[in-house]
């Protein structure tokens, strides 16, 4: 399981932005995190950017993942179905789910969720 948690590492890889001009503010070695946006995975992919995108729904998990979407955010009543289809189909994208303190952590580790990150940033 991946686990991002700034208490663990000093800090977390990702970045958000909302538009093509904040990816030239990101940090070096950041993951950029944006709502899930066609346009802006495309532009992403198009420029060797890794990227993450909070994801809703099937629709948008499938197309995510043949954009090249290195890491989708899923909330934890669509988490189970994301990563059930991420198996199935053997994704390259990991599946995250966000929470709020380590006590979710055994959730997500009994239910084969990919990883997490820890805190309200996300």
């Amino acid at each position: 399981m991946l686990i991002f948690d700034k208490m663990l590492t000093g800090g977390l890889p990702f970045f958000e932005i909302i538009s093509k001009k904040d990816i030239q503010s990101t940090p070096p070695n950041s993951v950029v995190l944006f709502d899930y946006d066609v346009e802006l995975a495309k532009y992403c992919k198009n420029n060797s950017v890794l990227f993450a995108m909070r994801i809703k729904g099937i629709k948008e998990l499938v197309y995510a993942n043949a954009l090249g979407c290195e890491y989708g955010l899923v909330e934890k009543d669509f988490v189970k179905t994301a990563q059930d289809i991420a198996n199935e189909y053997i994704f390259d994208m990991k599946i995250i789910l966000p929470i709020k303190n380590d006590e979710e952590l055994e959730w997500a580790a009994l239910n084969g969720v990919d990883g997490i990150i820890v805190g309200e940033e996300c």
